[in-house]
């Protein structure tokens, strides 16, 4: 099977292409004899880029959804990448600090 982390959609079409975003490009996976089960396994390394994702497999490995074929959510995002925290603090701290610069400087 191939593994693919792919923009959230919500109206999935048989026929659907599946274009991976991740930075590993699409997984290939083969399961054990065991009822498909494979070990854990990095789907996305660093850089992440922040959005909403959907992870699907692709059964057949035809680069197309399938009926039938898994989608980690239906109706909803299947999971968010975020920015990391130093992306957000820092320019929060910055306009913090021009705030309190600017209001120094009135009084």
């Amino acid at each position: 099977m191939d593994i693919y982390v792919v923009v959230n959609k919500d109206d999935w079409e048989v026929g659907d292409t599946l274009t991976d975003k991740s930075s590993n490009g699409v997984e290939n996976e083969t399961t054990n004899d065991s009822g498909g089960i494979w070990p854990p396994l990095e789907i996305w390394s660093s850089p992440l880029t922040p959005g909403q994702y959907d992870i699907v497999i692709d059964v057949n490995r035809n680069g197309t959804w399938d009926a039938g074929e898994p989608i980690d959510s239906w109706t909803t995002e299947g999971f968010n990448v975020v920015p990391e925290f130093s992306t957000i603090a820092i320019p929060a701290a910055a306009v913090i600090g021009l705030f309190l610069l600017i209001r120094r400087h009135r009084t």
